[in-house]
């Protein structure tokens, strides 16, 4: 069994929260003839079409994330790698937002690492049917660089508006997540709508993230048309989109299906998960769209839901400890008055221990001439303004919580276990360890988190 270990410390008086992120794969482990060497390839996994509302200019969604996968598929380590998308022409209408360039220390064979890019398409007449060609490139310490073909655009297409009309088949797409994230912090944002029979050749889920905020890890969405499956990616190609600009079918669906045998398209209950990191602090309303493509109709329904976040540099305390009072300001005093008492009632000072207290009480004359009083009873209880003293046992209250996702996968397919713990005592829990097994069938690709140490010895 293979292990993943993660050893840290948890606040004391605050609840302190660890997101432990293992991706796992599931691989088929042949014995390796001939020199070792890493073989790195590149997948790319969003759609090339973005858009624009053709009516409004300052409807619906103008940020779109562009992204690839990088895997090593040899039989040894590749070194310092540098992941980029490259312009190989120029429109100032469609440009890049947040980093250029990602740099990754290690990818270990049969293991894969997603980069996603964020697209800005300005809110102009002239970005309609514009574009602009691009392409990836990859690098590592001793390899030759690989490259996507640069034949591959970025489109800027109409996007018909499916509020606009009664007969719709989309539903509202629903935005959920945490509304306040903690920098370094791994979190997840969903997007869930439905698409009716008979679904769509080609189908994106959107979350539009600030990529100074936060920085997209991986995407996974989930569909119920043709069949219930998932796929590692954002985008659904359910008939074979050509995205070649030397292809004379180039935007449009005449290659293969996504799922051989079944219908050419994707839909139903539909759920996408953003896995993000939060990189700075900030405020920022999340918003999204469902888009489309079937039998030459571009649509899109904005979300009727928006998600409002705040990234700060430390999670707030929500620890609130009972405090218990050490001493009982109600008593109870006999005092004595004398004097000449009134007609009906009489006005006693008393002194000793209780605080000061203004009481009323009847007296009863035992003399004639100079009568002396007797007062009894329970004094009331006075008001104490003193600081309480808080008294108790101070001590941890640790707790841990496990998912992973997707729930099945093919051989070669990325598993995310994540793992969270807890900290609700009163006090620090000190060099805690959390030791995570996976099956022999399953090979760590990496392991993160947002405190401490991780090892997957």
């Amino acid at each position: 069994m293979k292990q993943a270990q993660k050893a840290f410390n948890l606040s004391k008086l605050a609840i302190s929260m660890l997101a432990l992120m293992i991706i796992g794969s599931l691989v088929w482990q042949p014995g390796s003839i001939g020199h070792a060497a890493a073989i790195l390839t590149i997948e790319p996994l969003t759609w090339n079409i973005i858009g624009l509302d053709e009516d409004d200019l300052n409807a619906g969604p103008n940020t779109y994330p562009v992204g690839a996968r990088a895997c090593n598929s040899g039989d040894e380590a590749a070194q310092n790698l540098e992941f980029s998308l490259v312009w190989d022409d120029d429109n100032p209408d469609i440009s890049l937002i947040g980093p250029s360039n990602y740099s990754l220390s290690q990818l270990d064979p049969s293991n894969c690492r997603d980069f996603y890019f964020q697209i800005l398409v300005n809110r102009t007449d002239a970005a309609y049917d514009s574009s602009r060609n691009f392409h990836f490139n990859l690098t590592a310490t001793g390899l030759d660089p690989v490259t996507t073909p640069n034949t591959t655009e970025i489109y800027v297409q109409p996007y018909f508006n499916e509020n606009r009309q009664t007969n719709d088949n989309m539903s509202d797409f629903v935005i959920r997540g945490p509304s306040i994230v903690e920098v370094g912090q791994i979190v997840q944002f969903t997007g869930a709508s439905t698409i009716d029979d008979p679904g769509m050749q080609q189908l994106e889920h959107l979350i539009e993230l600030p990529p100074d905020l936060f920085r997209i890890i991986s995407i996974q969405t989930s569909y119920t048309i043709p069949i219930v499956f998932s796929i590692q990616a954002n985008y659904g190609d359910g008939f074979g989109w050509v995205n070649d600009i030397t292809s004379p079918a180039y935007r449009s669906c005449s290659g293969d299906p996504l799922i051989p045998g079944q219908p050419p398209v994707v839909g139903g209950t539909t759920l996408v998960t953003y896995t993000v990191e939060a990189i700075d602090t900030g405020f920022a309303v999340l918003n999204g769209a469902v888009l489309s493509y079937n039998g030459g109709a571009y649509i899109y329904q904005p979300n009727a839901t928006s998600l409002s976040v705040t990234v700060v540099d430390q999670l707030p305390n929500t620890d609130t400890p009972t405090a218990t009072q050490t001493d009982t300001p109600t008593s109870t005093a006999t005092a004595t008055v004398t004097g000449t008492p009134p007609t009906s009632t009489t006005t006693a000072t008393v002194t000793g221990t209780p605080p000061t207290s203004t009481s009323s009480a009847t007296t009863t004359s035992t003399a004639t001439n100079t009568p002396t009083f007797t007062v009894t009873g329970t004094l009331p209880t006075p008001t104490r303004t003193s600081t309480p003293t808080m008294t108790g046992t101070i001590t941890p209250n640790t707790a841990l919580t496990n998912a992973v996702s997707p729930a099945e996968a093919r051989v070669g397919s990325n598993f995310t276990f994540t793992i969270r713990v807890t900290n609700n005592g009163s006090a620090t829990a000190t060099d805690v360890t959390v030791r995570s097994s996976y099956s022999t069938y399953e090979t760590i690709s990496s392991a993160n988190s947002t405190k401490g140490t991780t090892n997957t010895s």
